[in-house]
């Protein structure tokens, strides 16, 4: 039961009326999780009310410009697709997913020519016939469906150094404010990806053009997760920290920051990290037996505050973590993570999110040092 205390500094539910939700991502799971119906009845009827309001079946862009109650991807996270959304709404789907490679070729060259360069998404989103999903779905990229029209993707166009430089110089003094990546998305001449690409970072781009860090380290949670469902939307996938790397709004150390790891920072936007991307983060491949192990020895609480499984769901809107007492990149040989060392059960603890993120600032727990 929650303390008055804890009544007092809570996040109230704005369907229920409950108040004892500490962060964002448990209300996301309790809101998921009780009220889904009561959601999906709410988006349903907001797809009425734009298509009457627009005269025509709401579009993927129309979640995107914010036309509605929930984006693209929470619409495809209810009903399945954005089809079956408009099914259930009453309305025909759009047929963009019966659209012809063809076509979709055609449209990129047409806006090619329209516009006298190489499109960008943003290009797309705003001039383009079609939605960018629809070829990032078809052809596996944006680049990918680039070059099977002959062209050649952003990254590869030989844009001198001083001309990018120029470019975030304008959109500074045009816009007046401190510039994030989606800014240089909605009003910039260039795909925000290359200047991540040239410089090593969007911020080191801004400070090589003589301009403010973006990411002045004020940033709050609510602005870095917002930034980050707005990249998961234009990748159209669940990020990884190597797609920030490439393209994203910022390092993912930024966010290691703010939320702790990877799969921490993709609750806090509503998201899980796939199974078949796991590996990806350099956990090794006997990482899901070992946690459940792990998760088993500590009866699925909490090692520090005795927080269980279901206490913690209903909290945070997910389970306990299992936490390295001796960091992963300790165990790293040759650039290579030696997971068998790394995976012992001795180094592995059970613990709540905050519990987690609070070892996390801290290199080692002395008294469960391993070895």
């Amino acid at each position: 039961m929650a303390t008055t205390e804890d009544s007092a500094d809570g996040i109230e539910c704005p369907t229920c009326g409950r108040d004892d939700f500490v962060s964002e991502c448990g209300l996301n799971y309790h809101q998921t999780r009780v009220h889904q119906s009561d959601k999906k009845e709410e988006m349903i009827e907001s797809l009425r009310e734009v298509a009457e309001r627009l005269g025509r079946t709401p579009k993927v862009k129309d979640a995107k410009d914010g036309e509605l109650v929930a984006s693209y991807p929470t619409y495809n996270k209810h009903f399945g697709s954005w089809g079956e959304a408009l099914e259930e709404a009453g309305f025909a789907p759009n047929k963009e997913r019966d659209i012809s490679e063809g076509a979709l070729l055609d449209e990129l060259e047409r806006l090619t020519s329209e516009l006298g360069r190489v499109p960008s998404i943003a290009h797309m989103r705003q001039h383009g016939k079609y939605s960018p999903p629809t070829y990032i779905d078809r052809f596996g990229s944006w680049n990918d469906a680039l070059e099977a029209s002959g062209l050649d993707p952003n990254h590869r166009v030989n844009i001198p150094t001083d001309e990018l430089l120029a470019e975030l110089r304008r959109l500074r003094e045009e816009l007046g404010r401190r510039l994030s990546h989606r800014d240089m998305i909605e009003h910039g001449e260039f795909s925000h990806g290359i200047y991540t690409r040239r410089f090593g970072s969007w911020d080191e781009a801004l400070e090589a053009a003589g301009l403010e860090r973006y990411n002045n380290g004020k940033q709050t949670r609510t602005e870095l997760a917002r930034e980050l469902r707005q990249f998961y939307n234009e990748l159209g996938r669940v990020p990884l920290p190597k797609d920030l790397k490439r393209e994203g709004p910022h390092a993912w150390s930024v966010y290691y920051r703010m939320f702790g790891p990877w799969p921490d920072v993709l609750a806090a936007i509503g998201l899980e990290l796939p199974d078949s991307d796991s590996e990806s983060l350099g956990y090794g491949p006997n990482w899901q037996t070992r946690r459940e192990r792990v998760l088993a020895r500590d009866d699925h609480t909490c090692q520090a505050c005795g927080l269980d499984s279901e206490k913690s769901r209903d909290r945070y809107g997910k389970g306990l973590n299992v936490h390295h007492i001796t960091p992963r990149n300790k165990f790293v040989e040759d650039g290579e993570l030696n997971h068998e060392q790394a995976n012992r059960m001795e180094n592995l603890v059970t613990l709540c999110i905050s519990c987690h993120r609070t070892w996390e600032g801290i290199p080692l727990r002395p008294t469960l040092a391993v070895n």
